[in-house]
């Protein structure tokens, strides 16, 4: 992050996630520190009931922030359960986050080009650019 501030790029044009148990950390660090990055995206991930940042989100100890979270998880995932996806998304709704739940008829543990399209529209959405032009510029691949 702070490389990418470095190059100029403003907190709120960045966007953080991962995917299972890396998705916990995203959300883990985009939550203790909003003012760092604009959004944060997770794919079959939770993060645990007696997570600390909960805690902190409860008692205000935290700047105040809406930060864009979209959470993505797989109906027929065996490994991270759908139940606990949507109970992390609950309850961070509940604690005034701006989160998006979408459930995935069919898709297990994995990642699918569904979970891709979604990602690329939604960061088009948050952060206010078409995703493939700037990737395109910073001399990446496809999203």
């Amino acid at each position: 992050l702070d490389k990418l501030k470095a190059e100029g790029i403003p907190a709120d044009r960045i966007a953080i996630g991962g995917f299972s148990m890396g998705g916990g950390i995203a959300l883990q660090l985009a939550l203790r520190h909003p003012d760092r990055v604009g959004a944060v995206f997770v794919f079959s991930s939770f993060m645990c009931d007696d997570a600390a940042i909960y805690a902190k989100l409860e008692a205000d100890s935290l700047p105040v922030s809406k930060l864009p979270v979209l959470m993505v998880h797989g109906q027929a995932d065996n490994f991270i359960r759908p139940a606990w996806g949507r109970a992390t998304a609950e309850r961070l709704s509940k604690l005034s986050q701006a989160v998006k739940f979408v459930a995935l008829p069919g898709v297990r543990h994995e990642l699918v080009p569904e979970e891709v399209n979604l990602l690329r529209s939604w960061l088009g959405e948050v952060l206010g650019f078409d995703t493939l032009s700037r990737v395109a510029q910073r001399g990446g691949g496809e999203l």
